[in-house]
């Protein structure tokens, strides 16, 4: 049996459900004035999260990508991720505050370890990295896509469904 996996943009009646599943898992709030939050679903059902959020006029943060157990490794998070890329073409800088384990899948999206001296990363971006470090059990690393190098990394599979096993 097949399953799609489609992602939209959530809606400010959902905000409710968002922060509760960011409290499962210890993430930060959500805030729809200030953020772009997305959600995956399989078959109806919510299988995961992430969002997009302004740092300042020309960076932002993709962060907050959970996808609920029963529905990983069927490229829900993925998904999420090109979503958010389709939605953040107003900034110059993507910053991703990834744990360590998941380095690789971000780097499919074109993201790289930040090799510049922090002081070329806002304030904000720094703050978390530091919160996060100090708050989950995995290290978190920081990772920046430049908006030159989205070209190659968003235009394979840049629909928001596709069709996997499950």
């Amino acid at each position: 049996m097949t399953s799609e996996v489609s992602v939209r943009k959530a809606t400010l009646d959902e905000i409710e459900w968002i922060n509760s599943s960011y409290d499962r898992v210890g993430f930060m709030h959500s805030d729809l004035s200030k953020e772009i939050v997305v959600i995956a679903e399989i078959d109806g059902q919510r299988a995961g999260l992430g969002r997009l959020v302004e740092v300042t006029n020309y960076d932002a943060e993709l962060g907050g990508m959970f996808v609920f157990k029963n529905f990983r490794h069927k490229g829900v998070a993925g998904k999420i991720v090109e979503l958010l890329l389709k939605h953040s073409n107003a900034y110059k800088r993507l910053f991703c505050l990834p744990f360590s384990h998941l380095s690789g899948f971000y780097e499919k999206y074109g993201f790289h370890t930040f090799d510049s001296g922090l002081s070329d990363v806002p304030k904000e971006v720094i703050n978390k990295h530091a919160w996060c470090n100090q708050t989950y059990e995995y290290d978190t690393l920081l990772l920046m896509l430049e908006n030159d190098q989205r070209g190659s990394s968003t235009s394979a599979g840049s629909s928001s469904t596709i069709t996997s096993g499950s």
